[in-house]
Parts: C-alpha cells; sequence; structure tokens
C-alpha cells in the first residue's frame, strides 16, 4: 500500500496575531461563526487536498450554498471531498457557482459522500464508484472512490472518501478500518492513494498505539 503524499493543509481558527495575513479573506458568516481564520489558500506547484463534512448540505438553503462556494473560491484546492450531502440539487448548484469545477456524488440512500474538483488542474479518469455497499454495519456511508490525473505533475492517484459512523460505536470503526486496509492492500498495492473524510474519531493516544 502506497500513500500518496501531497500538501499537507494545516488550518486553525485562531489568528496569530504576529503574522499578518498576506492574502485579503472573504467576509464569509456561516452558522453565525466567523469563519476567516479557518481558511488557507493552495499551492499552485503542488497537489492539494481537502475534506470537508458539510453536516446535512445545505442546512440553511440557498445561504449556505453561497457562503460555502466563497470559502471553495478562496481556499482554490484541486479536489475536495465532502461528507454528508443531503440535496444533490443544491450539490450540483453549489458546482455550477464553482468556475471550472466538476462534482461527482455517491449513491447511498442515507446521506451521500462526494468530490467537487478543479477541471484546470486534475482529471477524472472513469467514473467515480462505491465500495462496501453490502457493509452497512460497518460503513452506513458507502466510501467513494474515485481515480485522477494531475495534469501539472502527470501523477495519477485515486481518492478514497469515507464517513464512518459517529458516537460510541467503536467496535463498528474498528471494523470498517481492517475491512478498508484489506481492501486497499489487495486493490492497490504500490499505487498513489489518498484517503480522505470523516473517521468520528478523536486522536488522543500516542503515535504508536492508535485505533480508529
Amino acid at each position: 500500500l502506497s500513500l500518496l503524499l501531497t500538501s499537507l493543509l494545516v488550518v486553525s481558527c485562531a489568528k496569530d496575531s504576529e503574522t499578518p495575513q498576506q492574502t485579503p479573506q472573504p467576509d464569509i458568516i456561516l452558522d453565525q461563526l466567523r469563519t476567516q481564520a479557518c481558511l488557507d489558500t493552495g499551492v499552485e506547484e503542488e497537489i492539494e487536498v481537502v475534506t470537508w463534512n458539510l453536516e446535512r448540505f445545505p442546512r440553511r438553503g440557498q445561504y449556505t450554498i453561497d457562503e460555502v462556494s466563497k470559502m471553495m473560491k478562496f481556499m482554490d484546492m484541486d479536489l475536495i471531498a465532502i461528507q454528508e450531502i443531503k440535496s444533490t440539487r443544491a450539490f450540483d448548484d453549489l458546482v455550477k457557482d464553482l468556475p471550472e469545477h466538476r462534482g461527482v456524488y455517491g449513491w447511498n440512500k442515507y446521506i451521500r459522500l462526494g468530490f467537487i474538483y478543479d477541471t484546470r488542474d486534475l482529471e477524472m479518469i472513469g467514473r467515480a464508484r462505491e465500495i462496501f455497499v453490502d457493509n452497512p454495519r460497518e460503513f452506513p456511508r458507502s466510501p467513494l472512490v474515485a481515480t485522477f490525473k494531475h495534469l501539472k505533475t502527470d501523477i495519477t492517484f485515486t481518492a478514497i472518501n469515507i464517513h464512518l459512523k459517529c458516537c460510541d460505536n467503536i467496535p463498528r470503526r474498528a471494523d470498517a478500518m481492517k475491512m478498508l486496509k484489506d481492501f486497499l492492500d489487495k486493490n492497490y498495492s504500490g499505487k498513489n492513494l489518498v484517503v480522505l473524510g470523516d473517521y468520528n474519531q478523536h486522536l488522543t493516544n500516542t503515535r504508536d498505539n492508535t485505533n480508529m
């Protein structure tokens, strides 16, 4: 199993008063939370990916679509993995508002996963597909898999978007991760791969003793 090393986007909502912002940030307030300090911008020469749980998108209708669109335009990422798409129509409207972007989502009946990608940087190879559709205990939201070619570096990689069960369902998450690892070892050994999504787990133990 080979993991693709991409640019690492470290984002904090705490502002550093000693480091002035070099790029003007949009005036964005979503669900009464001012989000400017939580945003960062991409780097042109690298493959930039980010994961984002939009929480039953769009919670506040067109207002949510507009504000999320502002954030995505500002961040200017190559690939965004989305969790909790409640309305596919709203997702399509969001993608239409992003210049030169395309979107794809899964077919899960409960709530969907999706990808939004910048066609100036990425080309999707083939079609996206869902895996573990017959394993609702471990994966109540079937992971979404898509393969992309980065046009500037000619690197091909596969992205897997996951959204594991929340709350106190640790055995279910643990079983899901074991199943996913076996699947990746069998099907993607030696290939460029990035696993994105909402693991629904706070990592509080040591690096050498971490279980999802």
